[in-house]
């Protein structure tokens, strides 16, 4: 079926289509499925809701996500592997049970998630085993995500996941990511971080994370300082619309493997020190839309990106100076304006 049309509802007709493999509702009207959506036995990719894409989120804009409701059969589904964004808000405990029931799922995404449903949600999230990307919303970015969430008993059944995505209000990182060894990509959203570490000590040493995406309000910080032997598989770095960053620093030997750097809209970031040796690989950097930097400065003797292709800097008003040579970077295909150099 296509999606991004104008209906509100299915008909319960379409439980006949026993053969159906992909249903997918998105950005239609459509938030209540039929009863009998658990005929479709066949049916492996259940796609609906309006999920929070991840250019909006790295813009700062787009608003809480809205879900379909989980389908009170939904257990049936035996062959289901994918769901859009299911609202939870709403649903008794039986209904969340269902999910459990769910054998194959490997891609979930939850938003309405509350204080009274975490625990149950908690509890359906240790039996999917071949869980392998999830993303929980808080039903408003104000409420935050729950504290049940922070559970130690969510280690054991999210060895599979590789992409996580977190949006809402945490009082810190769980404990338990530092225990997804096969987490490759990890987003991060209004969570409002705080603290010395800003919870980076829990994903520091994640052996397979290669994706790193600091949305809007993530962390509330005004210093990231990135060391050595932390991060050492990391490729993509990406820093967006944290408002409270201040300073930002690679420190030598950082980020052995880094191939792109995005820092876009950090209005208050004055100051970018990349140390000698760290970001041995860069590929791409790109800094946009930070109207307070001042200063990017390549630091030491011997500053070299041999890889460095791509050097974008857009809409930075009070950056004048960028104190590297020319001759450190060879394989220069796009340059910052002539005053940067």
């Amino acid at each position: 079926m296509n999606s991004s049309t104008g209906i509100e509802q299915l008909p319960k007709s379409v439980g006949k289509l026993q053969f159906l493999e992909t249903l997918d509702i998105r950005y239609t009207k459509v938030r209540t499925l039929p009863s009998t959506i658990g005929h479709l036995k066949s049916l492996c990719c259940l796609r609906g809701g309006l999920s929070l894409q991840a250019d909006p989120a790295r813009s700062g804009g787009g608003g809480d996500p809205w879900g379909m409701d989980v389908p009170k059969d939904i257990g049936k589904l035996q062959e289901l592997k994918t769901t859009g964004t299911l609202s939870i808000g709403n649903q008794d405990r039986q209904v969340l049970q269902e999910l459990s029931r769910l054998p194959q799922l490997q891609r979930l995404s939850v938003t309405g998630i509350t204080d009274q449903n975490g625990p149950d949600l908690c509890s359906t999230l240790q039996h999917l085993s071949c869980l392998q990307s999830l993303a929980l919303h808080s039903p408003g970015f104000l409420q935050g995500l729950p504290q049940s969430l922070l559970a130690d008993s969510l280690q054991s059944p999210l060895e599979c996941l590789e992409v996580l995505k977190l949006y809402g209000n945490l009082p810190a990182l769980p404990q338990w990511i530092s225990g997804l060894w096969n987490l490759f990509k990890l987003y991060l959203r209004n969570t409002k971080l705080e603290g010395p570490l800003y919870g980076m000590n829990v994903l520091e040493h994640l052996p397979n994370l290669t994706t790193l995406l600091l949305l809007k309000d993530s962390i509330l910080a005004p210093q990231l300082t990135f060391k050595y032997g932390a991060f050492e598989e990391l490729e993509l770095l990406e820093l967006s619309c944290l408002a409270d960053l201040a300073s930002l620093a690679f420190k030598a030997w950082a980020m052995p493997k880094i191939k792109t750097l995005h820092v876009n809209g950090c209005n208050n970031l004055d100051g970018l020190l990349i140390k000698k040796g760290a970001m041995a690989k860069p590929e791409t950097l790109e800094i946009k839309y930070c109207y307070g930097l001042r200063l990017v400065s390549f630091e030491g003797a011997s500053v070299r990106m041999p890889m460095l292709k791509k050097f974008q800097v857009v809409d930075c008003k009070n950056l004048r100076l960028l104190k590297f040579a020319k001759g450190d970077m060879p394989n220069l295909e796009t340059l910052p304006s002539q005053e940067l150099l």
